[in-house]
């Protein structure tokens, strides 16, 4: 598998030079975005290959240290193109690739450039509370009360799938693609786990006693469990609904669809499993995922 995601990672560093020298923004970004991307995960490789790298400091330190340099050298092109760009689906791939840092040429890259060109989506006012000091209780909910409002819930997810399309992508078999997915997903973690801190402060243990908690938690309970499109949408949306006092009933619904979902995840993306049918299927469901999001991919799966 190891020998799989090098291979496939050459072909992403090709597939990212074909589409950065289209004529379409959208391809153009994309491809910035993967060569931000994959220049990472090649950086970072010998330390994930040592399972007991995240449970040591020095060795974890070191691998995050080669993320970000691997980053600040590869980004540039990605964040003049977004500045320049009106579209908030690039400008939310140059947010995602430089992952929370406001230093160097990721310095002028912020949710609130995001904001400004998507005013109707939620997910950067969430990313702009997170940015708000722990102790700003007013600010952040002020912030929440304001994503809860918008009516889109838009995380620009990159067509990846546009990689694979590429005439260079055409040889690489389904163990390839596996590890393609597989390094697709790696790419995506990191925003959620930043836009998702405000709400389980706020609506959290940590969160007990604030005032109007009930009513801002039970208005992202709504948002979320509406307007979501994955695992964690849901799993917030949990935490949210307990906070604001939602019935029983209601939360047993959300934690319901919860175990559908990971109850396919587990059936469809399993780990070990490197046979022919397991690694069509697992292609299946994550070119389903990147498509449509984690819970619609999985109510396609159950009809098949």
């Amino acid at each position: 598998m190891r020998r799989a995601e090098k291979d496939v990672g050459l072909v992403i560093n090709r597939a990212a030079v074909t589409l950065i020298d289209s004529n379409t923004e959208n391809d153009m970004a994309i491809g910035l975005w993967a060569r931000v991307k994959q220049a990472e995960l090649s950086a970072t490789q010998p330390f994930r290959e040592h399972s007991g790298c995240v449970t040591s400091q020095d060795c974890w330190q070191r691998l995050l240290n080669a993320q970000n340099g691997a980053r600040e050298v590869n980004v540039a092109p990605l964040v003049v193109f977004a500045e320049r760009s009106r579209d908030p689906a690039t400008y939310a791939l140059a947010v995602s690739a430089c992952a929370g840092r406001r230093d160097g040429v990721c310095a002028s890259i912020n949710p609130s450039g995001w904001a400004a060109r998507d005013p109707d989506n939620a997910i950067p006012l969430l990313l702009m509370a997170a940015e708000l000091p722990a102790g700003d209780i007013a600010g952040r909910a002020r912030l929440l009360i304001e994503a809860a409002a918008r009516r889109q819930y838009q995380r620009h997810m990159p067509d990846v799938e546009r990689l694979l399309q590429t005439p260079i992508a055409a040889s690489i078999d389904d163990l390839q693609k596996r590890a393609f997915w597989g390094n697709s997903y790696t790419f995506n973690f990191e925003m959620d786990s930043r836009m998702f801190e405000p709400i389980g402060a706020y609506c959290g243990r940590r969160g007990l006693g604030i005032v109007d908690r009930e009513a801002v938690c039970g208005q992202l309970a709504g948002m979320l469990s509406a307007r979501g499109s994955n695992y964690i949408d849901l799993d917030m949306a949990g935490v949210a609904a307990s906070a604001a006092g939602w019935s029983k009933e209601k939360r047993n619904q959300i934690e319901a669809e919860k175990n559908e979902v990971m109850q396919v995840m587990l059936r469809d993306t399993p780990v070990d499993s490197l046979g022919c049918e397991a690694v069509v299927r697992n292609n299946r469901f994550a070119s389903d995922t990147f498509r449509v999001g984690e819970l619609a991919a999985s109510r396609l799966a159950k009809q098949r």
